[in-house]
């Protein structure tokens, strides 16, 4: 064991150490670590910032394709509507028959939109507008079938609901999109 710690003084007293006296050495190896800081800081800028450029274009992207497909919903809804206007209007008696003028609007994408972190991110007005749209048509047409108003007073109602979407939320909508589709052609991702 004395034999053991003998030796190792001896290596000891071998080791030199005039490095670390040397102002060389130090300068060197804080330049060293300075650069290094600096290299990982400006490596984590540069990855949070293409970290939000990521995104900021799936964010963009997701909204687009939601108001496109809300915009979508809307216009077959409207197509439909229309349909049963017309079929109610040139019917013999013109009265509400459930059994051929029933209605079953779509409302898939509606519906999903609950659950979907980007419909907050959807203009409130055209956001309100399909709420409004949707709601107009679903009570009036339960008062129609229901006889609590006329088929001419409904049929009135909804073409109103109608015009405001046609002149209002479409076109809302259809702008909206067009700005979005521009942001997302800046960043080099091509949408239909």
């Amino acid at each position: 064991m004395v034999e053991s710690r003998l030796r190792l003084r001896k290596r000891f007293k071998q080791v030199n150490n005039q490095d670390l006296l040397n102002s060389g050495f130090w300068v060197t190896n804080l330049c060293m670590i300075v650069a290094t800081i600096i290299g990982v800081y400006l490596a984590s800028n540069e990855g949070f910032r293409q970290a939000m450029l990521f995104d900021d274009i799936n964010t963009t992207e997701a909204n687009y394709y939601l108001r496109r497909s809300l915009m979508l919903e809307l216009e077959d809804n409207l197509t439909l509507v229309k349909q049963k206007v017309t079929t109610l209007e040139t019917a013999q008696y013109k009265r509400f028959d459930p059994s051929r003028d029933s209605l079953e609007l779509d409302h898939y994408v509606w519906n999903s939109m609950q659950y979907s972190p980007n419909t907050m991110e959807v203009p409130s007005d055209l956001l309100a507008g399909a709420r409004r749209y949707y709601r107009t048509i679903g009570v009036t047409w339960q008062q129609m079938a229901q006889h609590q108003i006329s088929s001419q007073e409904g049929l009135s109602i909804v073409k109103e609901a109608n015009q405001t979407v046609i002149t209002q939320v479409l076109p809302g909508l259809q702008t909206d999109l067009a700005t979005l589709k521009q942001q997302l052609v800046g960043f080099g991702v091509e949408v239909n």
